[in-house]
């Protein structure tokens, strides 16, 4: 994970010399994906472990069969489905109407 964030503030780095803007979307685009990875294996993490403790069936190696495909369906669900639904929602009733 810390060579992939190299790369990439690299790449946005690289950016920069071309467009100012590129490079401020870049790092944007970077910190979204990080945070979303953070939220979403945290909350999986945490909501696995809840799940099959209430199920009684806790274990750390039913933990690791269903974290990495949980983590994934979280994650793109984000990106793909939650995040833009979300952010029409709070554009359209945060910005002032005149």
């Amino acid at each position: 994970m810390k060579s992939f964030v190299k790369f990439a503030y690299d790449f946005c780095a690289k950016i920069a010399f071309i467009n100012k803007e590129m490079e401020f979307l870049c790092r944007r685009i970077l910190r979204i994906i990080i945070f979303t990875a953070l939220m979403c294996s945290m909350m999986v993490f945490g909501m696995s472990i809840w799940n099959l403790s209430v199920v009684g069936y806790f274990s750390w190696a039913h933990l690791a069969m269903g974290y990495v495909p949980g983590l994934i369906t979280a994650f793109l669900l984000d990106l793909l489905v939650a995040g833009p639904v979300v952010k029409g929602v709070a554009f359209k009733f945060s910005t002032e109407r005149t």
